[in-house]
């Protein structure tokens, strides 16, 4: 009964996010606030992908998402320490969207995921726009950045190099992940491959005692970049997070069996 525990006091932790999110107050005229609350929005939306997955023992998907969680709490980190950072991440997607535009005017016709796009009247006026944007942008300073710059400017750099890659090779589906998610040995010593495969509490705990920091720490963030916020509902936060992580610390189980 560990997990539906852990997952009740998570999906009520939650509920509490939810309360915190709603009483923001913000300057939404300014960039920085306005990407900060929508990132925070988007760490509490991933945060519950990742419990409704694990309370339907669909936990091959749960990597994926959680790293898409951590990469989320990295910008906002980011975001709320550097104040320019929102013209880094412009940078970045400029970057992505004239190298799309460019392979789409290119090789848009032999392409069929890219003839939508290339089909456009003004696809090419697009790309130049986009272009002299992000040159702007460059000549202002502000580079598009990659992944593991993201975690070294968070001062995360450590996590990058372990947990992140942990998660991306559950991500690219790696050999060494194949055989813990769908492959068991029956009792006379045959391979068996099974389809949501169950999980020891001890692999579901590395996130069930994460998430609830994440969701935490997010929400302390965000309070240096509004106007007001309900401080009784952060309590409850830390209060929950604390008490769902130390319950799972107490369980003295290794990070994962499998």
């Amino acid at each position: 009964m560990k997990i539906p525990y852990y997952l009740g006091s998570l999906t009520k932790l939650m509920k509490n996010a939810e309360y915190f999110l709603h009483s923001i107050v913000f300057d939404n005229t300014k960039e920085r606030n306005l990407y900060s609350v929508a990132l925070l929005v988007t760490i509490l939306e991933l945060s519950e992908s990742c419990i409704v997955l694990m309370s339907n023992s669909i936990l091959s998907a749960v990597p994926a998402v959680f790293r898409s969680l951590l990469e989320a709490y990295v910008d906002l980190i980011n975001m709320i320490n550097v104040d320019y950072y929102y013209k880094i991440m412009e940078a970045t997607y400029l970057k992505e969207r004239t190298r799309t535009l460019g392979e789409a005017i290119k090789k848009g016709k032999s392409n069929p995921y890219l003839e939508v796009l290339s089909s456009k009247e003004d696809i090419v006026d697009i790309y130049q726009s986009s272009l002299e944007k992000l040159t702007c942008l460059k000549n202002d300073g502000y580079l598009p950045i990659k992944i593991r710059k993201k975690f070294e400017l968070a001062k995360a750099d450590d996590l990058y190099v372990s947990v992140y890659s942990i998660l991306s090779d559950e991500s690219h589906n790696n050999l060494s992940v194949l055989g813990p998610r769908h492959v068991s040995i029956t009792s006379n010593g045959m391979y068996k491959i099974t389809l949501h495969k169950n999980y020891s509490f001890s692999t579901i705990a590395q996130y069930l005692h994460t998430i609830p920091g994440i969701i935490y720490h997010s929400c302390d963030s965000i309070t240096d970049v509004v106007q007001k916020y309900n401080k009784n509902s952060l309590l409850l936060l830390k209060e929950y997070s604390d008490k769902i992580r130390e319950g799972i610390d107490k369980e003295e189980l290794p990070i994962s069996e499998e």
